[in-house]
């Protein structure tokens, strides 16, 4: 099954909005839900992202077990979760 708007097949989904049927994948579901969260793959950077989080972590004091921990933790993300949303997680989380 390909998604209706972009053809792609990540994680594509059958769902109903209101009375319309909608056949889209992640990336488009997100755009969907949150317009405004565009990420341009051209500015993203997967080794610049862990660079962030480790710099993150020795400034809070964790020690190289735990930043090794961390980082493989965000690498594994990056498989599993497209930029649209890990945005959309940043932007609506607490932090």
């Amino acid at each position: 099954m390909n998604c209706q708007k972009c053809e792609g097949n990540n994680d594509v989904i059958a769902f109903q909005k209101g009375a319309e049927r909608m056949v889209l994948c992640a990336d488009c579901r997100l755009q969907l839900l949150a317009p405004h969260f565009q990420v341009p793959e051209s500015r993203w950077s997967n080794s610049a992202c862990l660079g962030y989080a480790i710099l993150g972590a020795q400034r809070l004091g964790y020690s190289q077990n735990q930043i090794k921990e961390l980082v493989r933790a965000v690498y594994s993300e990056f498989d599993l979760t497209s930029i649209a949303e890990a945005t959309v997680v940043y932007e609506l989380s607490p932090y």
